[in-house]
């Protein structure tokens, strides 16, 4: 290990977050964060506590084990989380338009928000419901990290929908792999549904994605993309957040036009108790259109991600079937 990484191991082992150790190595967070990916060759993982403003906090560990790549954990200082819920971006569409995200960012460091939620869609993938102006997925994730904006004092966490999967199934592109590696500020939290916990609580963010096997949840509160809709809606005491599409994918009058939700979360000892949801559109300029205020009674029990997801179902061979490793074997009497 480098004299430089055994500093920055040593400065994450005293509890430093990442942008402490930039400023204090006059270094930027990227930086740092490609040092950090050089020690995990060396045998360590790390858990990464998410901060409300904006800063992360890696905790090694000496380790062999296999570390949950769908979850989050965020730390409040104190009992109030606000963040920013969009989705849908479609990057690489010709209905795309960088410039609402632009205006989100803007919105945050006005507002102080320091957590962005993507239910995501970032890319539109290997198929669209229009027409796309950029063709590859290798270009579509391009554009997404030299396009996608910055700010050292926001991190963006981002459940990775069916488009973005589509670049992994049909030429085995990993969006969320290759934007992690690039982008340390946009956590992807892998395909399909993320787990964020929150002090004591925890919540969703969900995306549907066809070969992703999800058990229900029940009684928990689940940030959605892919509907291209707002909407507020409890389901059987599950509080279920459609959220709108950042992009000109609008498909019908009850979404006319793109948006987001601004989310505040109340918690007492940890857990949450109460939701404010601020509906933003943008026509002509960033507007809010509707604000609604619910109180939760949520399942106390926290699920990880071998509680959400389906075993994959593998057909058994019969007796009289043979694999073609067996037919090739007997074919040359092997």
């Amino acid at each position: 290990m480098t004299e430089l990484n055994k500093i920055i191991l040593s400065k994450l082992l005293d509890g430093e977050s990442v942008n402490e150790i930039a400023k204090s190595l006059n270094k930027t967070p990227i930086q740092v964060h490609k040092q950090i990916k050089c020690i995990l060759n060396s045998g360590y993982t790390f858990t990464s506590e998410i901060k409300d403003d904006g800063n992360v906090i890696y905790r090694p560990e000496y380790s062999l084990r296999i570390p949950e790549t769908n979850t989050a954990y965020l730390k409040l200082e104190n009992g109030h989380f606000k963040a920013i819920l969009i989705s849908d971006l479609h990057l690489g569409n010709v209905n795309q338009n960088i410039r609402y995200l632009n205006e989100i960012y803007e919105y945050c460091i006005k507002e102080g928000i320091h957590i962005i939620i993507n239910a995501g869609d970032v890319i539109d993938g290997t198929f669209s419901k229009s027409k796309q102006k950029i063709s590859t997925p290798e270009e579509q994730i391009a554009y997404a990290i030299k396009n996608y904006p910055f700010d050292k004092n926001i991190i963006s966490l981002i459940c990775y929908g069916n488009h973005d999967y589509s670049a992994l199934e049909n030429f085995g592109i990993n969006v969320n792999q290759m934007i992690n590696n690039a982008r340390p500020d946009l956590i992807g939290l892998g395909f399909g549904i993320s787990i964020v916990n929150l002090e004591s609580d925890q919540f969703f963010i969900k995306h549907p994605v066809n070969n992703i096997g999800l058990k229900t949840i029940d009684k928990k509160l689940i940030i959605c993309g892919h509907k291209h809709k707002a909407a507020l809606f409890n389901q059987k005491d599950t509080f279920i957040v459609n959220v709108p599409p950042l992009s000109d994918l609008c498909f019908d009058n009850k979404q006319k036009y793109p948006g987001a939700y601004k989310m505040e979360l109340i918690l007492n000892k940890g857990v949450i108790k109460a939701g404010y949801f601020e509906q933003l559109i943008f026509n002509k300029g960033l507007k809010t259109v509707c604000e609604s205020e619910f109180t939760f009674d949520f399942n106390r029990e926290l699920l990880t991600e071998s509680d959400i997801f389906n075993k994959p179902k593998v057909k058994s061979l019969q007796n009289r079937q043979m694999t073609q490793i067996d037919k090739f074997n007997e074919r040359y009497h092997r």
